[in-house]
């Protein structure tokens, strides 16, 4: 890790690792998801939830899942950037404010999917005002706006040294950074310590939240007795787990394809990180083994039955061949065989995040599609009241704009804010005609 301390997210402008021809597929590929996704909420907000496929029975669908995916991803980035400032690793300073916005932003998005989700919107400000304290949701929404001041905080602290170099500059970026500074442009070395020793106190603070609402959503779950398939004390840790992987694997890929320097110099951070992002995908491995074979060895048939959708159901191909081949199996090969390539090791990451994404659904609408008794499958007859589940058109398309939007949010922070090139306590590398930050489109 020697090398490390040098290279990471330079604070000169300089040229990013990626070359601009995957700069622009990428961007034409968010282009088309963002503008389907323009459709999927037209749709929602003109015809309410009537295309989705959710209903009576299932009353969580794939929204519900992105939401959590997303809400996890938050949580991991900034339990990431916790231990990079409290453990005092220096040499991976340098990723922590890219970990603190995508915190900010993973969390911003989950909420606005959320909301999407709810059968009246205009409501939303309720759970706020007036909340129900006996409702682990009411925790769980104090925890998300805790989190959002911490981080927000956390965050500027990081960024204000960069940005009161940056505020004596011109252009769009210099006035975003002469309106965030608020006045406060000291940048001798006692006042950066002074900014380090808060970001710590603050990441210490942001700990509780951010463990909080990931085991408080894992929770939603586990209290649940009427649904014998979540009532377990195992989906609060999983929970963490995967928060540590979804935010692992994201830092990952923007580290190996995005961040600038060439791939050699970036190796030991990617191999760190993409290390990191296995390590808690073990544990969450582990974890999901005890769940399966304890829920099935015990033979209950209401957990028999959840297990038996998720292994050998209609959609047993997400968890064998996404989940265990691609999103595992796969990306520890890639460890093991190909480990010294930056760009496979961004790979290995881009899978295991797409295999977590998986073990998200399994979570979620296996528990539904089992009825509490079996005379209620044919009690009733509307198309509503059905207990298999395949979400719609609409709920992809609005799933992607929400991701799109995230994907949107990050570029314009990251593009906007000297988030490649804060490191607290050290002075910036602020050449004349430089801003302190790098672009992802390979220009200045």
């Amino acid at each position: 890790m020697a090398t490390v301390a040098k290279i990471g997210f330079p604070a000169g402008a300089v040229r990013p690792s990626a070359p601009r021809i995957w700069f622009t597929a990428f961007a034409l590929v968010w282009a088309v998801a963002f503008a389907a996704g323009l459709v999927g909420l037209a749709q929602r907000i003109t015809e309410g939830h009537r295309p989705a496929d959710y209903g009576t029975y299932v009353t969580w669908g794939l929204w519900v899942a992105v939401y959590q995916y997303l809400v996890v991803m938050a949580a991991g980035a900034f339990l990431i950037a916790a231990a990079i400032y409290l453990l005092r690793l220096k040499a991976l300073q340098r990723v922590a404010p890219a970990a603190l916005l995508l915190g900010i932003v993973s969390l911003l998005a989950g909420m606005i999917l959320v909301l999407l989700d709810l059968g009246r919107m205009e409501r939303f400000w309720r759970v706020v005002l007036a909340p129900d304290w006996s409702s682990i949701i009411a925790w769980v929404v104090v925890a998300y706006m805790t989190f959002l001041v911490v981080s927000a905080a956390a965050l500027w602290l990081v960024l204000r040294p960069a940005l009161a170099e940056r505020s004596r500059e011109q252009g769009l970026r210099a006035g975003v950074a002469r309106a965030l500074v608020f006045g406060r442009r000291d940048v001798t070395a006692q006042a950066r310590e002074r900014d380090l020793r808060t970001v710590r106190l603050l990441m210490i603070l942001g700990i509780v939240p951010a463990i909080g609402f990931t085991g408080g959503e894992g929770a939603l779950f586990g209290v649940l007795g009427a649904r014998p398939f979540w009532n377990s004390s195992m989906f609060p840790i999983a929970f963490l787990a995967a928060a540590v992987v979804t935010a692992g694997a994201a830092l990952t890929v923007l580290t190996a394809f995005f961040a600038p320097g060439h791939s050699g110099d970036k190796h030991d951070v990617v191999q760190f990180l993409a290390r990191l992002t296995l390590f808690a995908l073990g544990v969450l491995l582990v974890l999901e083994f005890a769940e399966y074979s304890i829920g099935l060895y015990a033979s209950l048939p209401a957990q028999e039955d959840a297990y038996g959708e998720i292994l050998t159901g209609d959609y047993w191909w997400s968890f064998w061949l996404i989940h265990l081949v691609a999103g595992a199996a796969v990306p520890f090969a890639i460890l093991a065989l190909r480990g010294k390539s930056t760009a496979w090791l961004g790979a290995a990451a881009v899978l295991a995040a797409a295999g977590v994404f998986t073990v998200r659904l399994n979570a979620v609408i296996p528990g539904q599609v089992i009825p509490q008794f079996e005379s209620l499958r044919d009690a009733f007859s509307d198309k509503r009241l059905d207990f298999q589940y395949s979400p719609s058109s609409m709920e992809w398309l609005v799933s992607l704009f929400v991701v799109s939007l995230a994907v949107l949010l990050f570029y314009v922070g990251y593009q906007l804010l000297p988030v490649s090139g804060a490191r607290p306590g050290e002075q910036p590398d602020i050449r004349p005609g430089t801003s302190g930050a790098t672009t992802l489109d390979g220009g200045q």
